[in-house]
């Protein structure tokens, strides 16, 4: 029973066995005989042979051109180069290059030999076996025996063929590889004659444009001596000349002017001229440039652009001034005869400038459109280069010998990496030595005192920490936000002050001995290393888990991101070793796939973190529910971005996915100082607004109008720079032309209105503007009410000012935001000015009150609480409005006067610059006393008055010399705000009264002469007077 099973299945594995060898016995050709086979194998032996002793001398050849090749280089002078020798070098790169081709194609044939050798000798392992099987149904006796022998020298031969053929193949692989080090020592060398060449050509071209300058310059100044010398005469001999010889004088003179002034032209075209030269080998340059060369030769051509089209507008209005004058001149010539002859040497220098001015307008169109199609093809093959640059796609390779390739070169990968860190060693350490003593000095000096400065800032920085007490996490949730950020800055430089300058003094000591690339990159990329695991790893221990009250969570969070940290420090490090070590693109490649994979890994840690963040910020944001939520949508977008790039990568867009991972980190360092900045502001105007409320009894009032739209437009201002940064850094890296796209396409209009487009930025400025003057508005209003207007007496006045200057700035805002979007203001100027007619006819009055009300606001002639006097009416102003004025009289009555009639008329303002008014009084006193002592009297009288102001002192004259007595003059002052100026006049007349009273001096009385016609009858004579009269 056995035995018929494993009868069973012999015969199903024969079978099928045999199917086949039905199918490949037709092709199978016959074996060559045996001598001519053996002949065969010894030619192709002696020529592999040959071709290993090639691989030899090429291997010889490519060590001794290794070694003269940097000796060349470093030889190399610009001097030394020629032309033949630029050519000669093109010549061997495209020799040695054709060769790399015929033996890449040779690889590619004998690999497709190689191949078809391996399955034909598989096929007839195949046959052999089955012809060795007893059990074939269809070979028996001799014609087995036959086909046996034959296949089996056949199997033979081909097994032969197939070792020759695979011996061939590694001989060619290793001759490409040493011809692929040789093209590259060829380009090199041929990159650094070219550059040598350029440098003579440009140095030579130099040396001519500085030669042309020079006599251009020389030509200038030639042209402003002349135009000194005729300025000279001209003002030597003036008065002696015509009026015609003193026009061409002064023409000469300017014609020399303006020569001076084309000899600078010429220069600033030649300098132009050259310049387009340069950056018009950009677009056919080998290799190719970077972008940033690219970016930085457009800006220069649009500075050109910009330049020439400026000159050039000059230029022709002067041609057309002069073409002008050209004109009055010959009118002038044809109105008189004595002017033709003048005229005539006038239109000479007229033509002969206007000739010039012409010609270089031309020129200067030309290099114009020269500048202009230049800068067209630096777009072109700057968008082209930038296109390649990150949709090039590298991807890994599918098959499995180029993965054998990949595996073979990647085992000798350590060891090569090992070997260039030690050989970078060895070269720094020997630039080390040969460096100057003076530079070892200096660096010691230098690396000692910032060693130095290190340890007495971590010294510092730990007695702060000390002072700053405990990190209490109760006490710690009480401070600010301001307060945690310099605590955790502070700890965060202590633990690392001393390492960051220890891995400074290597790459100061580094770069001061100008340790030469590759080393020094790879030195300082491993010293940087530390740095960038250290530092990252202490801010997550310092913010998770050296807080109290870490908990699980914390730690577990804290390790994820551990791992995070130093498998990206790794991956990155060795992305940027392979490129530096110039190991080859497969390996360079696969050490971006590795960072791009890792990259993809960190996206669930990614989301852990966000998390973790949100749930730190949401009780920080709760009364601005608005920010959170962009701030949410943002720190997703965040993740998926990074995942983004990681996939481009894995995809092969390489360099694009590294752009995309570059402009992630921009965003995530921007966004976390985001974060910072704000929490920053916030404790700032907290602090303001606490000071405020406990310095000021109107603190709240400045909190809510000053602090408030304060705080909103630095948070604004805030966005606005985070938003901005990342689009600098971008255009920082050579994708200035990208950003411009950028703008361009946000200022493409998506809806069309007539003339008005609307476009996202349009749209984005004018909200944002929006945003900023009704903000700022609210500012200014509460600035022009506390400040500008703090001497407007009238509150009503002030805040009515007040609101129209803030309603003024956001009618400014909206005038701006209009124009932005494209409005055009003159239909606003047509409706402004037929509502001005209205005005002029309607509403004339109370527009002339307005005006007028505004300028007595600006000029201040009077203001609230001034004592006044205007027309018939006197009184204290109690109200200044924008129509009219309210004065209230002595007698209690309000008078509304318009403003119109203020501006318009004089009036008195007795309290203008000062409340104190002056009270004058009259006083008599009879001819029988002494005037000096009712002088003093009067004087003491007023002075002793506690209402009379010292300063100015009141004053006591003799005025005159009246018919019944001598008259007296007192003056004195009194501040109306303190008192009554009624009371005091009053009682300043009673004291005078009980004054003379006291000392007998007697008011004189009014005296009258009467005439008497006759005298009545029957009345007795009058008497003699018995005494003289008192008064004459």
């Amino acid at each position: 029973m056995s035995h018929l099973l494993s009868t069973l299945i012999l015969l199903f594995v024969l079978l099928p066995a045999h199917a086949a060898l039905d199918d490949v016995a037709p092709a199978t050709t016959a074996p060559i005989d045996p001598s001519k086979a053996a002949e065969q194998t010894a030619t192709r032996s002696q020529a592999l042979a040959e071709e290993a002793a090639v691989v030899e001398r090429v291997r010889q050849e490519l060590a001794a051109l290794a070694a003269e090749v940097p000796r060349r280089i470093a030889a190399l002078t610009p001097d030394s180069v020629t032309e033949d020798a630029v050519e000669q070098a093109r010549v061997d790169t495209k020799a040695a290059l054709l060769r790399l081709e015929d033996l890449r194609v040779d690889a590619t044939n004998t690999e497709q030999r190689v191949r078809t050798l391996t399955q034909t000798v598989r096929d007839l392992e195949a046959r052999v076996q089955l012809l060795r099987s007893p059990t074939s149904p269809t070979l028996q006796g001799d014609a087995a025996g036959a086909q046996l022998e034959l296949a089996t020298r056949d199997l033979g031969q081909r097994r032969d063929e197939l070792a020759l053929e695979q011996k061939h193949l590694e001989q060619v692989r290793v001759q490409t590889e040493l011809l692929t080090q040789r093209v590259a020592l060829l380009e090199q060398w041929q990159t650094r004659l070219e550059q040598a060449f350029r440098q003579q050509e440009d140095r030579s071209r130099r040396e001519a444009q500085a030669d042309r300058e020079a006599e251009l310059q020389r030509a200038a100044q030639a042209a402003s001596e002349r135009a000194a010398t005729l300025a000279a005469q001209l003002e030597r001999e003036g008065d002696r000349l015509s009026d015609a010889e003193r026009r061409v004088l002064d023409l000469e003179r300017q014609v020399s002017i303006e020569r001076a002034k084309l000899a600078e032209v010429d220069v600033r075209l030649l300098r132009i001229g050259l310049d387009l030269e340069r950056i018009g080998r950009l677009p056919n340059a080998s290799p190719r440039p970077a972008l940033r060369e690219f970016s930085s030769a457009l800006d220069t051509a649009r500075a050109m652009i910009t330049t020439l089209r400026a000159t050039a507008e000059v230029l022709e209005r002067k041609v057309e001034l002069y073409a002008q004058q050209k004109a009055v001149i010959e009118r002038r010539a044809v109105a008189s005869d004595a002017e033709r002859q003048g005229a005539e040497r006038e239109r000479r220098l007229l033509s002969d400038i206007g000739g010039q001015l012409a010609e270089r307008v031309q020129r200067m169109r030309e290099v114009l459109g020269n500048a202009e199609t230049m800068r067209d093809k630096l777009d072109a093959a700057y968008r082209e280069s930038l296109r390649h640059d990150l949709l090039s796609r590298r991807p890994l390779p599918v098959t499995a010998d180029a993965w054998q390739q990949i595996g073979e070169r990647l085992a000798t990968t350590p060891t090569f990496l090992t070997y260039q860190v030690r050989l970078s060693l060895e070269t720094a350490w020997n630039s080390l030595r040969a460096a100057d003593p003076l530079l070892w000095l200096g660096l010691l000096v230098g690396q000692g005192l910032l060693l130095r400065l290190a340890l007495h800032l971590r010294r510092a920085l730990g007695r702060a920490i000390e002072r700053r007490g405990p990190d209490d996490g109760e006490a710690d949730a009480g401070r600010r936000y301001t307060d945690r950020v310099l605590r955790v800055l502070q700890q965060l430089l202590k633990r690392n002050v001393v390492g960051a300058s220890l891995s400074a003094m290597i790459v100061l000591a580094l770069w001061g001995s100008a340790t030469p690339q590759p080393s020094f990159g790879i030195l300082v990329t491993l010293v940087l290393l530390w740095v960038a695991v250290k530092l990252p790893l202490t801010l997550t221990w310092l913010l998770l888990v050296a807080r109290p009250g870490a908990g699980t969570r914390r730690r577990t969070l804290y390790r994820l991101i551990a791992v995070v940290v130093v498998a990206g420090a790794a991956c990155g490090a060795l992305a940027i070793i392979a490129r530096l070590v110039a190991l080859p693109d497969q390996l360079v490649d696969l050490a971006d796939q590795v960072f791009m994979l890792y990259l993809a890994a960190t996206f669930p840690a990614a989301l852990r973190v966000r998390r973790y963040l949100l749930d730190a910020l949401e009780p920080m944001q709760q009364a601005r529910r608005t920010w959170f939520v962009v701030l949410k949508l943002i720190t997703l977008l965040l993740p998926l971005a990074l995942l983004t790039a990681a996939l481009l990568g894995l995809a092969g867009y390489i360099n694009l996915a590294w752009e995309v991972a570059r402009q992630l980190m921009v965003l995530i360092v921007v966004l976390a100082l985001l974060i910072v900045v704000l929490g920053l502001l916030d404790d700032v105007f907290e602090a303001a607004a606490e000071h405020f409320i406990k310095g000021s009894g109107y603190g709240r009032g400045w909190t809510h109008e000053l602090l408030d739209p304060l705080h909103h437009i630095a948070r604004v201002l805030a966005f606005v720079a985070a938003a901005w940064l990342p689009l600098y850094s971008l255009g920082r890296g050579g994708e200035s032309a990208l950003v411009d796209g950028v703008f361009e396409l946000l200022r493409k209009p998506f809806a069309q209105f007539g003339e008005l487009a609307l476009s996202p930025y349009s749209l984005g400025v004018t909200v944002l503007a929006a945003l900023m003057m009704f903000w700022g508005g609210r500012l200014l209003r509460a600035v022009t009410y506390r400040w500008v207007l703090s001497g407007v007496g009238d509150s009503g006045v002030r805040n009515s000012l007040a609101v129209f200057t803030q309603y003024l700035a956001v009618l400014i805002g909206v005038l701006v935001a209009l124009r932005v979007i494209g409005v055009d203001l003159t239909t606003l100027a047509v409706f402004a000015g037929a509502v001005g007619v209205g005005i002029g006819f309607g509403l004339q009055a109370i527009a002339n009150n307005f005006i007028s009300g505004v300028l007595l606001l600006i000029e201040r002639p009077l203001r609230s609480g001034d004592t006044v006097k205007i027309g018939e009416d006197e009184g204290e102003i109690v109200r200044i409005g924008i129509r009219s004025l309210t004065l209230k009289t002595f007698d209690n009555m309000e008078v509304i006067i318009p403003n119109s009639e203020v501006i318009s008329n004089a009036f008195t303002n007795w309290t203008h610059s000062d409340n104190i008014i002056r009270q004058v009084l009259y006083f008599g006193a009879a001819y029988d006393f002494e005037p000096q002592r009712v002088v003093d009297l009067i004087a003491r009288v007023i002075g002793q008055h506690p209402a009379v102001q010292i300063n100015p002192a009141p004053l006591a004259l003799v005025w005159d010399y009246g018919v019944t007595g001598v008259r007296y003059r007192a003056q004195y002052y009194v501040d109306v705000n303190r008192h009554n100026i009624l009371v005091v006049r009053s009682e300043v007349n009673l004291g005078v009264w009980e004054s003379f009273r006291k000392a007998g001096i007697a008011m004189p009385y009014p005296q009258r002469d009467l005439y008497i016609r006759a005298w009545p009858e029957g009345f007795p004579a009058a008497a003699p007077p018995t005494q003289p009269p008192s008064s004459p």
